[in-house]
């Protein structure tokens, strides 16, 4: 019988990604018949996939080139949205991110780099009601990153505290003192130097749970 272990996390952390949203304002235009409202996806912040979806990322499994297929009803965060107009009809977009998903997955794929990692999301694609759907949050804490022990600290390349992340495809991955100093600065943060850096561990998460404004974390 595997052990599991029960951890609690304070929802506070430092947002990954970026996010690009447009606003169809126009009273004159109306948004194309079967397609969702960019703006409303964007600030919901994740969606699930209603169908099965070709993406053009790529992973390298087993010595072969393979394109990354998206399972019918993943739940992943949104990268990027947008809208074409023509003759007032408004057909809105998207692009996916998997930037915060699990070390390993991520590692596959042919666009994950040293440099540029943390960036992983898929071109835009119609944002259409028969592909997506808003998706259940209550327990997403994706994007953040979280530091051990109570209270935020002011890290630098001398002086690190162990970190958490939460990935979108169900992972607790915990960063050691010496993985957050070998990881340095990128970008202006640690949240994002981090994501190109190999967990110290990494635990699956079987059930999340809610309590005021903890979320307590059982994992395998």
């Amino acid at each position: 019988m595997k052990k599991t272990t029960t951890i609690a996390l304070v929802v506070a952390g430092l947002s990954i990604g970026i996010h690009t949203a447009a606003t169809t304002t126009h009273a004159s235009v109306k948004l194309a018949n079967g397609y969702l409202n960019e703006t409303t996806v964007f600030n919901h912040g994740y969606v699930t996939t209603k169908k099965t979806i070709k993406t053009n990322l790529y992973r390298n499994l087993n010595g072969k080139k393979v394109r990354y297929t998206i399972p019918k009803g993943s739940t992943l965060s949104v990268a990027t949205v947008g809208y074409t107009e023509n003759h007032g009809q408004i057909k809105t977009n998207i692009s996916l991110n998997l930037s915060n998903t699990s070390y390993t997955f991520k590692k596959t794929f042919s666009d994950f780099n040293a440099h540029h990692g943390y960036w992983l999301k898929t071109d835009s694609m119609a944002l259409k009601k028969d592909t997506f759907k808003l998706a259940n949050t209550q327990n997403k804490l994706g994007g953040l990153t979280f530091e051990a022990g109570t209270g935020v600290k002011n890290l630098t390349s001398k002086t690190a505290t162990p970190m958490f992340t939460v990935t979108d495809n169900g992972y607790l991955q915990y960063y050691s003192s010496a993985k957050i100093k070998h990881a340095k600065q990128l970008d202006g943060g640690w949240n994002f130097a981090i994501a190109n850096v190999k967990p110290t561990n990494t635990r699956k998460i079987i059930k999340v749970r809610r309590a005021k404004k903890r979320h307590l974390f059982v994992l395998r």
